[in-house]
């Protein structure tokens, strides 16, 4: 591990502090045009400097303790904000900024449960945010545009390891987002388990392009290069994903190290990414790849390996990984071999267990290994009824224990006994606290397994069947149906049971071009095939309709919702019986 945050600092405070004493005019964050080119930059000098006029400024606003809500475009402002609410002994929110009052949802979300004393932004987007935040004619805090202050040397406290840093809002993915709070612990905790578990003393380079108001993209563009030493850089979200070749093309022109994102965001660039463009990459640099946020498919691995292969990336880069925001970030992870892919028994995973598939299984289901927890970290798989511990090879909730674990959400006391600190019971003494992740899965081999999430379990005649293997199904399917464009959901039949919801998104060139009865044939036949069971409807809607959370991962509860609403505007549909469907008109 890297001996500096090994036996150095005990938060982020002290560790940028230091950078600034002794590597002042190394570079330590740089941000990148939308066409790669034009950068801006900050040495460890000049982000100490910001930090602190920040922290200055917001000193004569509150007290230690007051919370500051971060709402920046991409960029540098973002870190000099972040890092000045630490200075200053403040919390911070970060969050997106809304695309005006129709965007503002989740935002006024999180002013009413947070109360922030003031929001931070630049002085380009502040006007627009005051008309996005105001209800009613009234601003719920004032706002702030710090990029325009004079660089400053106050120095402020130093925070105990015991403060609140900052909360991370989750991302709203199956429920309301909930401020997770992060202690200055929970941070240090978890920039070590994620240090030992990639080696981060061998990294020359961080490279990203995730939004650095959630938890992956603030820990690994920000937090652990910092604490690392080695400088970090990124885009914007919106670069990668309007051409996610400048993703690898700047990995191949900075010669990245390390780097990452969802699942989705390697299966885009296998799909987007030509073969005459794959050719032009220098890749060999690249070695650790994370992959997590969302569940790791084995077919994406492999679909980026051989596209990418000879652009010198090696597959033993690949970490598939496994974390929540509840838990600062990282939980398990896989590092120093190529990922572990366990050819599976779909009807054994349906009775609770996870086993090898016989040979000739028509379906199995390939389910990627997680590797295991790190540094002082444990994860464990119970009975999510009875809280009893469970074997290896059984599949049950999955409970994590450790430094970097959250307390619990913001301003929810009554949530977070049961979710933050739970107990196993049985025969054997129980043990804990623990987190209660929500999450399915199995160790196995001394490897996490994911299955699947509770919430995301559909109960067809008495057989567990999980959304993703749904979803991988279909998107196995045929071509126009995309990982990440689409998803499945349960809900109630006029039988008093529960029916599968199939909604997708096809892209807009392929809509005329497309045999849409055809295509709904062919999603309900897959399904029927790899799992055994009918839907009870299959629809698809235009590009931009299926909605998502911040982070980009498929709302499947707001599908539901939506779906129930008769809001979605359908292209084509297919139901079982056409009375308990919307739009069941058009086929």
């Amino acid at each position: 591990m890297n001996a500096f945050i090994e036996n150095g600092p005990g938060t982020l405070v002290e560790a940028l502090r230091w950078r600034a004493a002794h590597e002042g005019g190394e570079r330590a964050v740089v941000f990148l045009a939308s066409d790669g080119g034009e950068e801006r930059t900050l040495t460890y000098a000049e982000l100490d400097a910001r930090a602190a006029a920040v922290a200055e400024c917001l000193a004569t606003r509150g007290p230690p303790g007051s919370r500051a809500l971060l709402l920046y475009p991409p960029g540098l402002d973002f870190v000099a904000g972040f890092f000045g609410c630490l200075y200053a002994g403040w919390v911070g929110i970060p969050a997106m900024p809304p695309r005006g009052r129709a965007s503002a949802g989740n935002h006024w979300t999180i002013l009413t449960d947070a109360r922030p004393h003031l929001f931070l932004t630049t002085k380009a987007i502040l006007p627009a945010l005051t008309l996005s935040l105001a209800r009613d004619g009234a601003l719920p805090c004032p706002g702030i545009a710090t990029d325009v202050l004079s660089p400053s040397a106050f120095g402020g406290r130093l925070p105990a390891a015991e403060d609140l840093a900052f909360l991370q809002y989750t991302s709203g993915s199956t429920s309301a987002p909930k401020g997770v709070m992060i202690r200055h612990r929970n941070i240090m905790a978890n920039v070590r388990a994620l240090a030992a578990a990639t080696r981060v003393e061998e990294a020359a380079l961080f490279l990203g392009w995730l939004p650095v108001f959630h938890d992956m993209g603030l820990m690994s563009n920000v937090m652990l290069p910092i604490c690392a030493g080695k400088p970090s850089v990124f885009l914007a979200p919106s670069a990668f994903l309007q051409a996610p070749f400048r993703w690898l093309e700047a990995i191949s022109r900075w010669g990245a190290t390390l780097s990452g994102g969802p699942n989705f965001a390697y299966d885009l660039c296998s799909r987007k990414i030509t073969d005459e463009k794959a050719a032009t990459l220098d890749l060999r640099a690249w070695q650790v790849a994370f992959c997590g946020a969302e569940p790791v498919r084995a077919s994406t691995l492999e679909r980026f390996e051989k596209k990418f292969k000879a652009s010198g990336f090696d597959r033993r880069a690949f970490f598939p990984c496994y974390g929540m925001a509840e838990a600062t970030l990282f939980i398990t992870g896989r590092r120093a071999s190529a990922p572990t892919i366990v050819v599976a028994s779909r009807p054994e995973i349906a009775k609770g267990r996870l086993a090898e598939a016989p040979a000739g299984d028509p379906a199995p289901a390939r389910l990627v290994g997680c590797g295991g927890p790190w540094a002082d970290h444990r994860v464990q798989i119970v009975d999510p009824e009875t809280r009893e511990t469970l074997p290896d090879g059984s599949i049950g909730e999955i409970w994590a224990s450790g430094p970097s674990l959250s307390d619990g959400y913001w301003n929810r006391e009554d949530d977070n006994a049961p979710i933050f600190r739970a107990m196993t019971a049985g025969d054997a003494r129980p043990e804990g606290p623990f987190l209660r992740t929500g999450d399915l899965g199995a160790v196995w081999n001394g490897e996490l397994f994911i299955t699947g999430r509770r919430k995301d379990i559909l109960i067809i005649c008495g057989r567990n069947i999980h959304a993703e293997d749904v979803e991988q199904s279909i998107e196995a399917a045929h071509p126009a149906l995309q990982a990440g464009c689409g998803g499945v959901f349960g809900v109630d039949t006029e039988e008093g049971e529960e029916g599968i919801v199939a909604l997708y998104e096809i892209e807009r060139v392929a809509v005329r071009e497309l045999d849409h009865e055809f295509l709904l044939k062919t999603v309900r036949a897959a399904v029927l095939e790899t799992q055994g069971v009918g839907l009870h409807a299959a629809l698809l809607v235009r590009t931009g309709q299926v909605p998502r959370s911040s982070s980009g991962k498929v709302q499947r509860a707001v599908c539901r919702s939506r779906y129930l609403a008769k809001e979605f505007d359908v292209l084509s549909a297919w139901n079982a019986a056409p009375s308990a469907g919307p739009n069941s008109d058009r086929k």
